[in-house]
């Protein structure tokens, strides 16, 4: 509590501060750049205070959650962005950067030419932070174990880390559907309001004057716009849609194969058609995203095992530390950064006891400006398990690190790098980086490496042949089974990535009525992914992508889309360079780059540049070396998946297993039945029971004439079959 009131007053201060600087007419020039300079390094300087204090009061709020560091959080951050705006119309908004000739200061400005959200006035800032809050808050809260549906909750609920981790290892199917309907329940649907508010306040920073974006979809994709080479925001998106047309064909092979063999397995035949969507309960993730987990389910070849190094790890080491001193041990040996006292002194390695934190793992930046390669501030936050999925999860954290520490200096002037610059080249690279290394820490032979140095050469798992065994054919096996578990994770991730934003952009650009948002989430599930929901959802009520971290935290999620292309072209160019390293496995699923310096040095000459440079200039260099741009391209993923693609075709043609699934989405909401609807149907209803009440005095009055001519004329006695039949 003292701490946050401490940061909360240093912002304050600060913001007083940058008022007072930036009211003041010094008759400046516009057109100079020495002067403009100066300006923008006295602004950097200014808010990096700032950032300092925002950074220390959200890292606070994000291991031990309470209501006072989430408003002390809310406050540093509501201060920068007023500083901010003050700073911006100072600085960038006076000088006019587009004809300055330092082409390095000129993107200084380029970068900051738009606002974003920092044009909200004060009030309106406070509002959208909180609305971001609140969004998050919900995740805290706790569910009722299956068994115990009336629990107490304080003393005996699920926090929601617990039913991630029943969505990924349990089969009861009942079990499942009850975690995911109230986890949606819980963390989704009570986030809507505040999600409704925050895409107004959003789009109206996006479409003010200082900003000019349609709407806030636009704007988030500033960061992958080049103008000077003409690649705008919808260049962008149509390139995003070209990659996923491209890969889709891969998916649904993917999709078609786990299908037929969850739907001919013995644990979930029951629960679905042949051509019917998957439930997404039972896929071992709680949004579908990676269908890793179900590995098991639908290995190819069950007799050939492939190493996993979750019980070694549980057996053989007394810390999480020790998994984090072996993934920077693999960045070492490729020429990268050691890592920093503060980073093993100040990291949140597990999850605190007795404290709700946030146990989405991510890596911090303290934006250090001495020494930051070696004595800087950055800390990892995650709630590490003793297993492989959290061994490969962190190298992706350290990636991000790595990142952070290659462009906290200027390349061979070695001074420190102007904050601006102090980023990816674009988000998706950031996230790319990591995963690139964890396609070499995923290989069989990594693994099997890492287990022999914890147990002394003594690994439990290393394969043994029988002498009948065809070695050639058994290592066919093994790879096809290790591309089946990466394409479980990576493949089946690519359309999540790809419409998690899609809906988000279809909300902003108010394609979307606030009744239907839930709707059109599923609309895009269903179509894109094939997956449904276990139970009956509601259009208006529901709103089940607000539990995803992500949507309540305001993160874009394009991101991850970008860096699931970008990692396959990273490493398949980092494996072409990598010629110090004898013995090493050049087939590219089974690369691996651990300690190769020439690979290391190649990749540090990427990282060091940050956001210097246009991402298209920066991959062109990386990947060609020639002064060609680079774009994004699916060709990489597309050969490492290659011997996979060939045995699932096999596969189809086999088992005549169908690609296609049924798309209507309405089949999966609540009907609800108008209020107006039952009364005319009861008008309806006393209509016709008066016209057959009417229509039976007619009748009996007609036989009754009838039978009255008949004794007349002698011709018998009532047909009661007659007065059935006429009525």
């Amino acid at each position: 509590t003292a701490e946050a009131q401490t940061t909360t007053a240093e912002a304050q201060t600060t913001t007083a501060v940058a008022e007072e600087e930036t009211s003041t007419d010094d008759g400046r020039d516009p057109t100079d750049e020495s002067e403009a300079e100066d300006s923008i390094d006295g602004m950097e300087d200014a808010l990096l205070v700032l950032i300092l204090t925002a950074s220390d009061t959200a890292w606070l709020e994000a291991k031990d959650h309470t209501e006072e560091h989430a408003e002390a959080a809310n406050e540093a951050a509501t201060a920068y962005s007023i500083a901010y705006a003050d700073y911006w119309d100072y600085v960038i908004n006076f000088y006019e950067f587009e004809n300055f000739n330092d082409t390095t200061l000129k993107r200084r400005f380029e970068l900051q030419a738009k606002p974003g959200t920092t044009v909200l006035s004060q009030d309106k800032q406070q509002q959208l932070n909180s609305d971001i809050s609140k969004m998050n808050s919900f995740s805290f809260n706790k569910v009722c174990p299956y068994n115990k549906p009336d629990c107490n909750l304080e003393k005996q609920g699920m926090t929601m880390v617990e039913l991630e981790l029943e969505l990924a290892t349990n089969r009861n199917e009942e079990l499942l559907s009850y975690y995911w309907e109230q986890y949606r329940d819980t963390a989704g649907a009570p986030t809507k309001q505040y999600f409704v508010d925050y895409v107004k306040l959003m789009n109206e920073a996006a479409t003010s004057e200082y900003n000019g974006f349609k709407d806030a979809g636009e704007m988030w994709l500033q960061p992958y716009v080049v103008p000077s080479q003409n690649y705008m925001a919808d260049a962008f998106k149509s390139d995003v849609e070209e990659l996923w047309q491209n890969i889709k064909g891969l998916y649904g092979k993917l999709f078609g194969y786990v299908r037929y063999r969850i739907r001919n397995g013995g644990t979930y035949h029951y629960l679905f058609a042949e051509k019917s969507p998957m439930p997404a309960h039972i896929l071992g993730n709680m949004w579908a995203q990676s269908w890793e987990n179900i590995y098991d389910l639908v290995t190819p070849y069950p007799d050939v095992y492939l190493l996993n190094i979750t019980e070694v790890l549980q057996e053989n080491i007394d810390n999480v530390t020790t998994m984090f001193k072996y993934a920077e041990d693999f960045f070492v040996s490729t020429g990268l950064y050691k890592l920093t006292d503060d980073y093993w002194n100040k990291s949140m390695f597990v999850q605190p006891e007795g404290k709700q934190a946030v146990c989405h793992a991510s890596a911090w930046d303290f934006l250090s400006t001495k020494k930051p390669q070696t004595d800087g501030d950055y800390r990892v936050k995650m709630c590490t398990e003793k297993t492989q999925s959290d061994f490969i999860t962190l190298h992706h954290e350290m990636g991000h690190t790595q990142y952070q520490m290659a462009y906290s200096l200027v390349p061979e002037k070695r001074k420190t790098q102007s904050l601006i610059f102090r980023d990816g080249a674009n988000p998706g690279f950031h996230e790319a980086i990591g995963d690139t290394i964890a396609l070499s820490v995923s290989t069989p032979d990594h693994l099997l490496g890492v287990c022999n140095a914890m147990t002394q050469d003594k690994c439990p798992f290393g394969s043994e042949l029988k002498e009948e065994d065809d070695e050639e054919e058994i290592e066919r096996q093994r790879n096809i089974n290790q591309l089946m578990k990466t394409a479980l994770d990576k493949i089946a991730f690519i359309p999540y990535a790809y419409i998690l934003d899609k809906f988000r952009w279809d909300v902003f650009a108010g394609k979307v009525h606030v009744d239907e948002y839930n709707y059109h989430w599923w609309e895009l599930r269903v179509q894109v992914q094939g997956l449904k929901p276990p139970v009956l959802r509601e259009k208006d009520s529901d709103f089940d992508p607000g539990c995803k971290y992500h949507v309540a935290n305001n993160v874009p999620y394009i991101r991850y889309f970008v860096s699931y292309i970008l990692q396959f072209q990273f490493h398949e160019k980092l494996c072409s360079v990598m010629d110090d390293v004898e013995d090493t496995n050049t087939t590219i699923f089974l690369c691996d780059i651990y300690n190769s310096t020439a690979a290391g040095a190649h990749l540090k000459s990427l990282l060091t540049r940050g956001n210097s440079a246009s991402w298209t200039d920066q991959l062109g260099d990386f990947l060609y070396d020639n002064g060609t741009v680079g774009y994004m391209d699916s060709q990489a993923i597309l050969d490492y998946f290659k011997p996979l693609e060939e045995f699932l075709d096999q596969q189809i043609k086999e088992h005549n297993i169908q690609l296609e699934w049924d798309d209507d989405v309405e089949k999966y909401f609540v009907i609800h039945i108008p209020a107006t609807v039952p009364i005319i149907v009861g008008i309806v209803l006393a209509v016709m029971i008066a016209i057959v009440v009417i229509a039976y005095f007619v009748g009996k009055s007609r036989q009754k004439k009838k039978k009255k001519e008949s004794q007349e004329q002698g011709q018998g006695a009532d047909n009661s079959g007659l007065e059935m039949g006429e009525k």
